[in-house]
């Protein structure tokens, strides 16, 4: 992939905050997993449910270790590190450090291990996972982005 100067903007702006981005599947928004403001504000822009917890996307495990607890469970680790050739969204247990605007009522916690490059990138230059969800408001179709 080449980093191309937008590139470059983006991940300035996803250090402090929101940032608009394509996914596996559709253009979302996303921000740090460790930065508390900006979920709150991905809360407020799509109108979302607090309750309701988001996705976890990383490009390796390591960065998803703060936040979820396998408990010497080697067989959901080992499906966290296998390699799938179309995006998968595991449900883990949440460590209790993780904060309940990533997770909200759930007990469970949706991660997603992805090899695309754009979130590879992220991902590496942050140290952290991101924070995902579609780009439109709660309840809203996804071409109806902020209507």
């Amino acid at each position: 992939m080449k980093i191309s100067k937008d590139i470059k903007l983006a991940l300035k702006y996803l250090k402090i905050g929101v940032i608009a981005h394509p996914t596996d599947t559709i253009y979302g928004l996303g921000c740090l997993a460790n930065n508390l403001n900006a979920i709150q504000k991905m809360i407020n822009l799509k109108k979302r449910d607090e309750k309701k917890g988001f996705i976890l996307l990383a490009s390796d495990v390591s960065y998803l270790m703060p936040y979820i607890d396998l408990n010497e469970d080697s067989e959901m680790f080992q499906k966290l590190t296998k390699t799938n050739k179309k995006p998968t969204t595991y449900l883990v247990p949440k460590s209790e450090k993780t904060p309940d605007l990533i997770f909200g009522d759930n007990e469970l916690l949706a991660v997603r291990l992805t090899t695309d490059p754009l979130i590879t990138y992220f991902c590496e230059n942050t140290k952290s996972a991101l924070i995902s969800s579609s780009a439109n408001i709660q309840g809203e179709a996804s071409g109806n982005l902020f209507a």
